[in-house]
């Protein structure tokens, strides 16, 4: 199974080829040079920005105080913005675009409100594309983001966003006057409730006293972010007009872009002494950057410097300039970074004595990299000069470019005045985040192939390739090119682009990769001989499986599928297989590692002989002494038989009697050769036991009623050699009603009723080699039955106890089935006459026979329980004088249940109760002695029948 996997990885970038700036600018990279157009945009010098698909299709864009759709119409709730209302033409406007984490569908729209005399308030609006037909609708806005900086002007000239490393998130950055915010941006969106904050150097001071902070909007500071993140330079806003501005202004910080927080910061004054203007007096003052922008290696900064003032004449200003001979109306300065401290780390890249002459290079402050790697320059512009050769006003603005930011002065090549703009870009370029040299490399991922093919995406700025891979030992060059895959996991490799003038830039990466298993057998031998198992063993190659869970855990999903080349397979990965016929056979092994598969095929490389098939039957059980016969069953021509046991027999022919005269578990091996010398064999296993023998008694010890009548237990010897014993159960008409087989001496017949009839039992062995033993004798339990002699005495007759020789019978009565018998005598007989048979206060008379032998084996028979005939005398008189002598009125009585004994007095009051027949009237009512008389009584009971009976009379109290 073959799968075949492409995909890219991009080092930095999101697209943006078409630019629309202030001033009806714009820009389309599609080509070089750069095509001019003109934006819809009014004269807003810094609020601009576009967003492009990868296809460079305008997907919106705006300008501060809208947001329109790729066709220049205002997007769905895209308008009344709060971005600037006082600013949008001055140099601290900021705005930013960020597409979210985790919806490629979403973008985040970053901007501020910064009116005149009122604290600084950004906010954000979210933006869905894939609404309205991908046409894209603003679904909130105005989204305040809880920061309030109230100095004014408080804020440095761009909002920012850096990559939070190595997490899939980034850092909003806003600075202010004193500090740097950093808010968490993810897949959740901004995080505005935990902002981490860092100080800054950089000092700041408010308006001049009685001035505007109108006039003074071009200063409002600038900050820019290095495209890894790790450096952030600060320039701070202007201090006033009528005092001379100390150079503890501008200020290169290193970001920690994992915390989120400045760790270190470098003094940039020194460096950005270039500056200047011209305040109303035409004095000069000095000034900061007006921007500031980090090259695409963050190994120089760029800050643009131009002549600027409060007059209302610019022209004057400027004359003032060009006539004191400081005509560099403006500087663009690029800084070495690398070469901070030292004298050559700045360099002013256009210092030339040209200023508004025609063909010099004046330069606007305004600079943006380009998605081809460039660095682009707004301003310049020709001078129409009056009479007197003095400017007068500008026609035909122009675009310059850097043709290599990241070489240093002066190989970066200035190309002045390079583009003939439409509109005016003189301050305006635009804040659309992006990182202009994409590197990025796409791989076909040939699954289960040894090598992957990657090759380069990135762009154009880039033309050479190399790629480095095997930690770094080997290096191959070109656009596409096949990396070898040496295991299974990441392909780690480093691609190194390179720019037409040799600019250098790397990117390590890694491919998920699957190295491709190699099938191998191994063949210890390649002849083998028919009937015989043939090894096969699998040495495939392979560094990684699949893993798959298979109830709580996880196991291997390696699979081997063997081909033998006779229609017969196997999926073990080392297994044998017997080949029934003879020839050379082709043997295929597919191996998968739950990922790839692979296969291989050996042919003419196993060769299997002719032999004949072995084989032969024989009893498995026999016992002592046991001549056991074998039978040849083989198939094929042999040449010699051979037979023998573990216990030492041979023999020589097809079909042998062998004896075994001792007990054990034997093997029997056939062993057979034939002409082309293959030998085969085959083997059985033959178990010897020792049998009953002649020794085929069994004896039963007895058969007991087990207490409640409703069970039998039988018992009986332990035999040796017995695999099973069979029990028969007859009833008295000598019927055989039950077969029951047990590997247990004992056994519980129920349910029974026992009382009715007692039944016989027997029982054999089984020997191990299925002999029998003789029936047992049979034994049967007493069957009791009791007779009530009308009170006077109990017979009881019984049936013999079948299987006990000169039996013992033990009578045994209890007033319950639940109270402890006693033995009432002993005899040999099957009759016994309880004499005593009347217990006072019983109510019934309960009997069971014990029948035992000389040896102590006895048997229960059934119990049998009679009541006895109730009975009552009453007296006719007592004398309750205390001597002892008939002193209480008690009935005497036999067999009754629920006696009551009621007296009355003449007068009919009941005067004694008793419940029981042990309890008698002693002649008192209420403890006091009642009268001689003659009283009446009425006794209630019920006799052994059930019958309910009353009895009345008189008794004759005496005293």
């Amino acid at each position: 199974m073959l799968s075949t996997f492409l995909s890219t990885s991009i080092c930095y970038g999101q697209y943006n080829n078409i630019w629309y700036f202030g001033n009806q600018s714009g820009l389309d990279f599609s080509s070089f040079p750069p095509k001019t157009i003109s934006s819809n945009f009014p004269g807003y010098r810094h609020a601009h920005a576009t967003v492009c698909n990868k296809m460079g299709e305008v997907l919106f864009y705006t300008d501060g105080n809208a947001i329109y759709q790729g066709n220049g119409q205002v997007m769905d709730n895209g308008n009344n913005l709060m971005c600037n209302n006082d600013f949008r033409d001055s140099s601290a406007t900021s705005i930013l675009i960020k597409q979210s984490v985790s919806d490629t569908n979403i973008y985040y729209f970053f901007y501020e409100e910064f009116t005149i005399n009122k604290a600084l308030v950004h906010y954000y609006a979210i933006i869905n594309m894939g609404l309205n037909n991908n046409a894209g609708k603003v679904i909130d806005k105005n989204i305040n983001i809880p920061l309030k900086l109230n100095q004014i002007p408080a804020f440095y000239g761009k909002i920012n966003m850096v990559s939070n490393v190595p997490s899939k998130s980034y850092w909003l950055l806003l600075a202010g006057s004193d500090s740097l915010w950093a808010f968490k941006f993810d897949s959740a969106g901004l995080d505005t409730a935990n902002p981490i904050k860092s100080s800054l150097k950089n000092t700041f001071a408010s308006a001049p006293q009685g001035g505007s902070v109108q006039n003074y909007r071009n200063g409002a500071g600038n900050f820019a972010v290095s495209k890894s993140g790790r450096f952030l330079v600060v320039c701070s806003p202007l201090r006033g007009a009528s005092i001379l501005y100390p150079f503890d202004t501008s200020y290169l910080y290193e970001f920690n872009a994992k915390t989120g927080k400045i760790i270190k910061y470098t003094s940039l004054n020194d460096v950005f002494a270039y500056n200047y203007w011209v305040n109303s007096q035409q004095s000069l003052m000095p000034f900061k950057p007006y921007n500031v922008l980090f090259s695409a290696n963050d190994s120089f900064l760029y800050a643009s410097f131009f002549c600027a003032c409060d007059a209302q004449d610019n022209f004057k200003v400027r004359r003032y300039c060009y006539a004191n001979s400081f005509n560099e109306l403006s500087r663009l300065v690029q800084v070495d970074l690398y070469a901070l401290g030292t004298d050559s780390a700045a360099r002013v890249i256009n210092n030339r004595n040209e200023g508004f002459k025609t063909g010099g290079c004046d330069l606007g402050p305004g600079m943006a990299l380009g998605p081809d790697g460039k660095l682009y320059l707004s301003g310049g512009r020709d001078v129409i000069y009056d009479s007197k050769q003095q400017p007068a006003g500008y026609k035909n603005h122009y675009i310059s470019y850097l043709e290599f930011p990241d070489k240093k002065y002066p190989a970066c090549n200035l190309k002045c005045w390079a583009i003939k703009a439409q509109g005016e870009p003189w301050f305006a370029m635009p804040t659309t985040t992006y990182i202009p040299e994409r590197m990025r490399f796409g791989y076909y991922n040939n699954a289960c192939k040894d090598s992957v093919s990657v090759y380069n995406k990135s762009d154009s700025l880039y033309k050479t390739f190399k790629w480095v891979y095997n930690n770094g030992k080997d290096t191959v060059q070109g656009d596409t090119v096949k990396l070898p895959v040496l295991k299974s996991g990441y392909l780690r490799f480093t691609m190194l682009a390179y720019s037409a003038y040799g600019f250098k830039r790397s990117m390590a990466d890694s491919i998920p990769v699957l190295k491709r298993p190699h099938a191998k057998i191994n063949l210890t031998d390649t002849a083998g001989c028919q009937w015989l198992a043939f090894t096969f063993k699998d040495s495939t190659l392979t560094d990684t499986a699949q893993q798959i869970k298979q109830g709580n855990q996880y196991v291997l999903a390696s699979k081997w599928l063997w081909r033998f080349g006779d229609g017969d397979s196997d999926t073990l990965q080392n297994t044998k297989h017997t080949y029934t016929k003879s020839g050379i056979f082709p043997v295929q092994l597919i191996y998968s590692n739950g990922f790839c598969t692979d296969s291989i095929t050996v042919q003419n490389k196993v060769n299997i002989l002719a032999a004949p098939k072995p084989g032969f039957t024989c009893d498995s059980f026999a016992c002592i002494p046991a001549q056991v016969k074998i039978t040849d069953k083989s198939i094929g021509l042999v040449s010699k038989y051979s037979y023998t046991t573990s216990s030492g027999l041979s023999d020589s022919v097809a079909s042998p009697i062998l004896t075994f005269k001792n007990v054990g578990t034997y093997a029997i091996y056939q062993t057979l050769t034939s002409s082309t010398g293959c030998v085969t064999k085959d083997s059985a296993s033959l178990k010897i036991s020792q049998g009953f023998g002649t020794n085929l008694n069994l004896q039963m010890y007895m058969a007991s009623v087990l207490n409640g009548d409703t069970a039998v237990a039988i018992t009986w010897q332990s035999k040796p050699y017995t695999i099973k014993y069979l029990i028969e159960k007859k009833d008295q008409q000598n019927k055989i009603i039950l077969t029951q087989t047990l590997n247990d001496t004992f056994y519980i017949d129920k349910p029974i009723d026992a009382s009715k009839q007692n039944f016989s039992y027997r029982v054999k062995a089984i020997d191990t080699c299925g002999m029998a033993s003789l029936w047992s004798s049979p034994h049967q339990p007493v069957l009791l039955h009791v007779v009530n002699q009308q009170n006077e005495n109990a017979i009881l007759n019984w049936s013999a106890y079948l299987g006990f020789n000169n039996a013992l019978y033990d009578a045994r009565y209890a007033s319950d089935v639940s109270k402890p018998f006693l033995t009432l005598g002993s005899t040999i007989n099957t009759t016994y006459a309880d004499v005593n048979f009347i217990e006072n206060d019983w109510l019934k008379k309960c009997y069971y026979i014990n029948a035992r032998q000389a040896n102590l084996l006895e048997s229960r028979s059934n119990t049998v329980c009679v009541p006895y005939k109730s009975n009552t005398f009453f007296p006719s008189a007592f004398t309750p004088n205390n001597d002892g002598l008939n002193d209480e009125f008690k009935p005497k009585t036999l067999g009754l249940t629920n006696y009551l004994l009621q007296v009355y007095n003449k007068y009919g009051m009941l005067i004694f109760e008793s419940r029981s027949p042990a309890i008698g009237w002693n002649g008192n009512y209420h403890n006091e002695a009642v009268p001689a008389d003659v009283y009446f009584y009425i006794l209630d009971y019920t006799n052994e029948t059930g019958e309910s009976i009353a009895v009345k009379g008189n008794i004759t109290l005496i005293r």
